[in-house]
């Protein structure tokens, strides 16, 4: 008896140690490889697929962020779902965003009144990445003279044919996207202009790698998204 209560007895040491070993091994690949990969939260395929970026409550104050935040994200998706053999078709299809710009000065009364899938099958998409803009921008703190990027924003694949929304399932208003950057005080390359430059490239940046699978390494640090806007 008691020799079997010694043989089970090493046999769970040796459990506990080859967890160890799993362990100290995962974590030694993360320092020679560096972090694993982040899958996608949703793959988008190859339907036309149009990028609607809006902040409803505030459209007209919010377009030139909209606007800037439509070409950011498509920028970053074209650059990521690439397809590097010539041979092979485009990983994603997504709609020129000039030709919502051209629907909406063509027909700003209609425009104004339709539901996100009617702008979508408008425009031959089949699905639409719908971007709820809420913040964007400069926050400078009260009392001081401190700037701060932020960015938030809801996101959600609606389809076009049924109105519904692929993704995500479980909330309805979209998944929240949302980044600050730590308080910095004015220089001749910190101003609000450029904050505000940041705070969008930034947003756009984390939106977009939720449809493409991306290392760690490779994402842009943020530190080197400050853009500083032509005067």
């Amino acid at each position: 008896m008691i020799n079997m209560f010694k043989s089970l007895l090493s046999l769970f040491c040796l459990f506990l140690a080859g967890c160890n070993i799993v362990g100290a091994g995962a974590v030694v690949g993360e320092k020679i490889f560096g972090p694993a990969a982040v899958d996608a939260e949703y793959k988008l395929g190859t339907e036309p697929v149009l990028i609607l970026v809006e902040n409803y409550r505030n459209p007209l104050g919010a377009l030139s962020d909209s606007e800037e935040v439509s070409q950011f994200v498509v920028d970053a998706l074209h650059e990521n779902l690439k397809e590097t053999d010539k041979d092979k078709p485009a990983k994603i299809n997504i709609i020129d965003p000039e030709k919502l710009l051209e629907y909406q000065n063509a027909h700003p009364i209609e425009y104004a009144k339709m539901k996100i899938p009617d702008i979508g099958r408008a425009l031959g998409a089949k699905q639409v990445l719908y971007v709820d803009l809420m913040v964007s921008g400069v926050d400078a703190t009260p009392g001081s003279e401190l700037l701060r990027a932020k960015f938030a924003a809801n996101v959600k694949v609606v389809d076009v044919a049924t109105g519904q929304t692929r993704w995500p399932n479980d909330m309805a208003h979209g998944t929240p996207v949302a980044w600050e950057s730590k308080p910095q005080r004015p220089t001749d390359e910190v101003y609000p202009a450029a904050v505000r430059e940041r705070a969008l490239r930034v947003g756009s940046d984390h939106i977009a790698r939720l449809f493409y699978k991306w290392k760690p390494d490779d994402a842009p640090d943020d530190d080197e998204l400050q853009a500083v806007p032509s005067i």
